[in-house]
């Protein structure tokens, strides 16, 4: 969490087909125990990734990406020197735009998470979105809002892990739980104990 930052400028590694699954699945995958790695409201999400070769749909049942168009994609959006751009689209047969959108933040974030834990960088754009939609001949019920570019970032990010500043709260620990393990795990809760939360909590 410390670690999550924008990237706007990257270099021309090629993102490998191992990270760009973690990715993915982050951002909208399937659990060991059938559970989704975010809270789902209406599954109206549909992810569509741009490359050199082509352009693919992911399909998180199977966790696999699925030929859309054939050709070079990688011009979508803004940030072109990212060698892959993972455009959040959604559809409106399931959602309406504002819980639709809600949705798509969340798949947004777990990119950004994922992105940093594997030395990738990525940025939320929203001006050229339409330029998926376009590109891509989306069907009319899609809309596409937020394209993710992603790759290494052209100037490593130097990170320091500085304390928080002073606050009448505990100082954050350091949970040692790594992202993908958090998501395996994730849980979905409307019911809650008694017992109160602590200030470290």
């Amino acid at each position: 969490m410390a670690k999550r930052m924008s990237t706007r400028s990257f270099n021309n590694s090629a993102v490998s087909d191992q990270l760009l699954s973690n990715v993915l699945w982050a951002a909208y995958g399937y659990t060991p125990e059938g559970k989704r790695t975010i809270d789902l409201f209406d599954n109206s999400t549909i992810i569509y990734v741009c490359r050199q070769d082509a352009a693919y749909k992911y399909i998180p049942e199977n966790h696999s990406l699925q030929l859309w168009k054939a050709g070079d994609y990688s011009y979508v959006g803004q940030s072109d020197t990212a060698q892959v751009k993972i455009c959040l689209v959604y559809d409106d047969n399931k959602a309406t735009e504002y819980p639709a959108m809600a949705e798509i933040g969340k798949v947004g974030q777990n990119i950004y998470l994922q992105s940093i834990s594997n030395n990738l960088g990525t940025v939320t754009t929203g001006t050229a979105a339409t330029e998926c939609q376009t590109a891509l001949e989306l069907p009319q019920n899609e809309h596409s809002k937020i394209i993710m570019p992603l790759g290494y970032p052209s100037v490593p990010y130097d990170f320091s892990n500085v304390s928080l500043p002073a606050s009448n709260l505990p100082e954050v620990e350091e949970s040692g739980v790594g992202l993908e393990h958090a998501l395996s795990t994730l849980t979905t809760e409307t019911l809650w104990s008694s017992s109160p939360i602590n200030a470290q909590e």
